[in-house]
Formats: structure tokens, sequence, C-alpha cells
């Protein structure tokens, strides 16, 4: 650790640090991306875009349940590579087959350098302005050069980071991004940019939605919830709104928008099938009964809001907060409960409802998740002397609620920049278990994706039978008599265990402090 913090060190002394650690930072992501990938994934993305080539929509690929936002940037990137005169995506290798059905991370075709190199690079460049962004927020809210290079390094740097977009290829750091500028955006009182900006992450994956009660909190202790509270957070809205159309035009015009939500509709039980005979008529009635949902919501709030919260001030603090927590404590285990009668039933009654338990019981963790954000966002309301301190630690906590479950690496991304943010304009103690949490989460996916060297293997042995046993070895590892499957577990159980430790740490020192 002292031999990286004194590199740190000459790095920050140099006459433009900023541009030496992004060119170290690209250089390693361009090392790795052409020839380490996770080819379940890089193979099914050149699947997709050879489905755009044949004149097909993006739903018509089979097993494809992103929304619109990632297919468009596939699109993009095979516009790039028609104009370069690419048309090596890569190559079946009918011997791997026999290996796809024992394992789902394997897929038996192994996508060629140019073609993972084309693919990640805009993945690489969103890692680079995410990065830049957090730059220049510490910059903004502390005044501290040092600070501001730190929180750049933090993201650039971290092995997950760097993993996710340069070996997987997976997107998450595009919400990443989006859900930084959305906050940068609602800070600076641009409420309509903000809400484009939100509807955008969500739509390109569905974590952001955990954020929408603090997004909510935060507007309304700005603006206070009057007229001029109501008009702010309508504005906001108004521009979710018109992300969400311009996102959607194809899809509305295709007829397919129900599609797009299989990832999120498959967890309680909606099949394809069911999204499918969605028509034109019961659309209309959906999006209508949103709309007047999101109404009555605002009257809602405008109406009953300050009554509530002066009702609430005249109650003890402590006394209230323990209340409150009690009550959405107890909602939330009915909840559970609930939920989990409906997944066991489902699983006992439906001959494919076993092979889901698993999908639906992430519900479990939702529900827990989404009624302590609100409790969050309720006590962000009732703060006083509110400030953007308070502000920022609300965020982090916020954060650290969205990723209490185990849940995949990769969904651990969106939550990132405000940990580091935390760290670095309120409480540098934090910087320690970030890197931990980033090293941890590193190895659980690398244990999950040993498979990566495919392409690699193949450009440099050049002969598949030679390649098969190594691949099958990748596949299926036995190290020390331990299997992949006994290493992948342990090393996700400390995955999830450094998540646990950041929100322990701030907790056990709210308490030390008697803040509570």
């Amino acid at each position: 650790m002292n031999g990286i913090s004194s590199i740190f060190e000459k790095i920050n002394d140099s006459k433009n640090p900023l541009i030496v650690l992004a060119v170290i930072g690209l250089v390693i992501r361009l090392i790795l991306a052409p020839t380490l990938t996770f080819n379940i994934d890089t193979g099914y993305w050149a699947e997709v875009i050879e489905v755009f080539r044949n004149g097909f929509g993006l739903y018509g690929t089979a097993g494809y349940y992103y929304t619109p936002i990632w297919g468009y940037c596939l699109g993009f990137v095979s516009l790039i590579m028609q104009m370069l005169g690419m048309t090596d995506y890569g190559v079946y290798v009918p011997e791997m087959a026999h290996l796809v059905n024992e394992d789902f991370k394997i897929s038996s075709f192994v996508t060629s350098v140019p073609f993972n190199t084309m693919l990640k690079i805009p993945l690489i460049l969103v890692d680079l302005a995410t990065a830049y962004l957090l730059y220049i927020f510490v910059k903004k809210y502390t005044g501290d050069e040092k600070k501001s290079i730190l929180a750049f390094s933090l993201w650039f740097f971290s092995p997950l980071i760097i993993t996710q977009s340069s070996v997987h290829g997976m997107f998450d750091n595009i919400s990443a991004m989006l859900m930084l500028i959305t906050v940068m955006f609602l800070l600076q009182r641009k409420y309509f940019i903000a809400g484009f900006a939100y509807s955008i992450a969500l739509l390109t994956k569905f974590f952001p939605l955990f954020f929408i009660f603090f997004l909510i909190a935060m507007v309304l202790k700005k603006e206070g919830m009057d007229l001029n509270g109501i008009k702010k957070l309508s504005l906001a809205i108004i521009g979710a709104i018109v992300g969400f159309i311009l996102v959607y035009i194809p899809n509305i015009i295709n007829g397919d928008i129900w599609l797009s939500l299989y990832f999120i509709t498959s967890r309680i039980g909606f099949s394809k099938e069911t999204l499918a005979s969605i028509g034109p008529v019961q659309t209309v009635l959906i999006l209508s009964f949103f709309i007047i949902l999101t109404v009555a919501f605002l009257f809602a709030i405008y109406h009953f809001g300050p009554k509530i919260v002066k009702k609430l001030e005249t109650i003890d603090e402590q006394e209230r907060n323990y209340k409150i927590a009690k009550i959405m404590l107890i909602i939330a285990i009915v909840m559970i409960i609930v939920v989990g009668l409906y997944i066991l039933y489902d699983a006992i009654t439906n001959p494919k409802g076993l092979e889901s338990v698993g999908l639906k019981g992430v519900l479990l963790f939702y529900i827990f998740s989404i009624f302590l954000e609100i409790y969050l966002a309720y006590r962000m309301i009732m703060e006083k002397d509110f400030d953007d301190r308070k502000m920022l630690t609300y965020l982090f906590l916020t954060a650290l609620s969205v990723i209490l479950w185990p849940c995949a690496p990769s969904y651990i991304l969106v939550v990132l920049p405000f940990v580091i943010i935390y760290a670095m304009t309120i409480d540098g103690s934090y910087v320690k278990p970030f890197i931990i949490l980033s090293v941890a989460l590193t190895f659980q996916e690398i244990t999950a994706f040993m498979t990566s060297p495919t392409s690699l293997l193949l450009l440099l042995i050049g002969n598949v039978d030679m390649m098969i046993p190594i691949y099958e070895f990748l596949a299926f590892p036995v190290i020390f008599g331990i299997t992949g499957a006994v290493l992948f577990g342990f090393t996700a159980i400390i995955g999830w265990f450094s998540i646990i430790y950041l929100s322990y740490k701030w907790y056990s020192e709210y308490f030390h402090r008697g803040e509570a």
C-alpha cells in the first residue's frame, strides 16, 4: 500500500496529474479489452448485432430482455464497424458446445479481437467520463485538488470498474454515470435535465429506481412542500417523461414496449407471452393509470405534506423516529411474509416455479431496501439545519441500502460514485473500505467467469483441440481439491461481507456518536 501511495504522490506532483492518470488507466483497459472477455455476454452482444444487420428488431432476438438503450449502443458499435470495414465478429467453436449445457456462463461462440475492442471502447470512455465528473464534483465541494484527483483515481483504477467495462463488457457504468449527472443537476436546481438524466439512467439499468425516494426528498427539501416545490418536482417528472418517450418511440411504434421490461417483470412471475399479449388499449390504460397516480401523489404532497410534517415536528425527535421506524419495519415484515408465501406457493404449484425461486426471492431484499430508503427520505425531510454535508450523507446511506442484498458485482457500480464522494467530502476513512469492496467483488466476478481468456487462448494457441482441455479446466476448475463452484461461493461471501462492513462501519460510528 505504501508503494502505491508513493507512486500516487509522484503522479500528483507532476505537471498534469489528471492526464497522466487518464493515460495510464486507458492503457490498462486497452491491454485487457481485446483478448479478455466473458464470452457468454459478449458472444450474445455479437448475436444481437447480427440480428440488427439481418433487418430484425431488437426484441426479435431470443433472450434479449434489457431495455432498448443498450441495444442502441450495440447498433452504434455495429455502424462504426461497418464504416471501418470490420466484419469479423468471432467464430463458432462446435467442440465447445457440450460444455454449454453444463454451465450457463459458457458460450460456444468466441468473439474476435476487433469486436471485443470496438464493443468495449464506448464503455471505457464512460469510465473516463465518470471519473472526470467525480473529479469536478469533489473539487467543487472541497476545493482540494488532491482529494479531487484521488476521487478520479478511486473510480478509474478500481479493479471492479476495469473488469466490468474492459473484460466483462457490461454496461452498468453507463447507469452509474447518468445517476451521478442526475445528482449534479439536482444540486444546481436544473430539475428538467436532472429528471431527463434519471430517466435514461433508470432505462439503462433498473437499479437507479431505488434512489427515487432520496431524489424526491431532495427536491422537496430544497424547494419546500408548497406550490413552488410541487412545480419543481413536476418539472423533474416532465423531464423523465420526455426521456422515456425519446427512448421508447421505436418500441411504441413496434408494439414491443412491454417486452423490454422482462428483466424486471420476470421477477414477479410475468412470462414473455403475457407481456407480448398486452395490446395498445391495455398499454394506454396502464400508462394512464401511472399518470393519474403521479398527479395524485403530487396533490397529496401539496395538500397533506406540510400538515403531516408540522404534526410530526410536535413529537419528540427520538420518539418519533423510533415509532416511524417500527411502523415501517412491521409493514416490511408483513410484505416479506406475503411475498415469501407467494413464492413458496408458486414453487409448489407451478412445474417451472422452482426454477425461478431465486429470481423471485430477490423481491424479499427489494422490499426491505425500499422501506429502508423511505425511512431515510423521511429522516432527510425532517432534518433540521439541512446542508449539503447532510445531503451527501443521506445520499451515501441510500446508496448503501441499495446493495445490502447479495447481488451480482456489476449491479454495485451504480452506487460506487456516491461512496467515493462521501469518502472524499465527508470522511476519508472510507477509502480503505471502498478499496476492499472493489477488490473483493472483483475476485467474485473472476471466479464466476474463469473462462474469460477464451479469445486470448484461441488467438495464442490457434488450435481448437489444444484449447478445449484448458478451457474445460477454466470452466470447471479443481484447485487443491476445491471446485470452482466452492471457490465462487467463498468469494461471493467475502464480496457480500465487504458490503456489509461498509454499512456496519457507518452505523457503528453513528450510534457511538449518540446521534440515533
